[in-house]
């Protein structure tokens, strides 16, 4: 048996205790502050806008809190495709999404009210009126509450669709009657292209180009930008035909248990971070619309514009079932009511 511990054995036994307590607290400590990841999900590639603008939004709160966040950023839907980004915000299973309208329509349908006949061929800055001001902070609060989400501002430009064939050039509208084209979702884009004559097929982006090169479309439902940066050329693209359909938008997201959990100064950075990129955000979106059409044509796809004419009369049998797809899917009629009313001030000149 070992003799017993004298008093001074007792007291340095006892200090290396409390000594090895103090570092596991240190540890502790050191492990709970360490910076909270947060994770961006993007189904673009790397070299979209909207990735580049992500990158700038990202060195912007970075700017303001420093390592208080570790960002992760997972492009070309290397975690979720924009249409599951609702439901992996709201799980918590991605920090962050910047999903397109149409892909939110299925969760909230007034998203889809860029995307309705009354939209059709109205120039951007007063689309951009409309869904920054009272109608789209309606859609965007509704939105916070349904989808269990932070809205952080407003929304990012991407550009005008229009239709790009491989087989077929088309000189009207007309001409398209019959084609299989691939849309990226939304109800109100999907009854566009049918009463034009033809056959939607919501297909991720990430899938199109094999969509193409196995003949399971005829074209594609996209903008200069996507078409241009994904090189849809190399996979049959070789006519476009411009009707400006639509032009479609994201809308920057962050989880609602993210968010709650975040001190007033990282919520507040995350909102600033996102007002200082937008508005350069869609100039770049603007100029890269002009700067991949001319691409496009330099990589051999011919480009046709739809005449105005051309385009009047297809809004106006379009219009005819705009009030059974506000029905349909369930729109609230109201915003469509103050839209109208926006772009008829507009048209009056006040």
């Amino acid at each position: 048996m070992p003799a017993a511990l004298t008093t001074t054995k007792r007291r340095g036994i006892l200090t290396g205790f409390l000594a090895l307590a103090a570092v596991g607290v240190s540890v502790f400590s050191a492990s709970d502050a360490r910076a909270e990841k947060f994770r961006i999900s993007l189904e673009t590639n790397p070299n979209h806008v909207k990735n580049i603008t992500i990158d700038k939004y990202v060195e912007a709160v970075k700017k303001r809190i420093g390592d208080k966040l570790e960002f992760e950023i997972y492009p070309s839907s290397q975690l979720y495709k924009d249409r599951d980004i609702p439901r992996a915000l709201r799980q918590g299973a991605v920090e962050m999404g910047v999903p397109g309208t149409w892909q939110l329509d299925g969760t909230d349908p007034n998203f889809a009210i860029t995307s309705l006949p009354t939209f059709y061929g109205m120039p951007e800055d007063l689309i951009l009126d409309v869904t920054d001001g009272p109608v789209g902070q309606a859609i965007n609060k509704n939105a916070e509450d349904t989808i269990g989400v932070k809205v952080l501002g407003p929304w990012m430009s991407l550009g005008f669709n229009h239709y790009f064939m491989v087989g077929r050039k088309a000189e009207k509208i007309e001409d398209l009657k019959g084609l299989k084209f691939r849309i990226p979702g939304g109800t109100a884009n999907a009854r566009r292209v049918e009463i034009m004559g033809a056959t939607p097929n919501a297909i991720p982006w990430a899938d199109a180009a094999l969509a193409l090169q196995t003949k399971v479309v005829d074209g594609l439902v996209s903008t200069h930008e996507s078409i241009n940066v994904a090189k849809m050329w190399d996979s049959g693209i070789k006519y476009a035909f411009e009707d400006r359909q639509w032009f479609s938008q994201y809308v920057p997201m962050v989880s609602k248990r993210f968010w709650d959990k975040q001190d007033a100064d990282v919520q507040k950075a995350l909102v600033e971070a996102w007002a200082e990129v937008i508005g350069q955000a869609r100039e770049d979106a603007r100029a890269s619309q002009v700067k991949t059409r001319n691409g496009n044509i330099e990589n051999g796809i011919e480009v046709i514009t739809a005449s105005d004419d051309d385009l009047k009369a297809f809004r106006q049998e379009l219009l005819k079932h705009e009030q059974a797809l506000i029905d349909t899917m369930k729109i609230d009629p109201d915003l469509v009511k103050m839209a109208r009313e926006e772009f008829a001030k507009h048209e009056s000149g006040n």
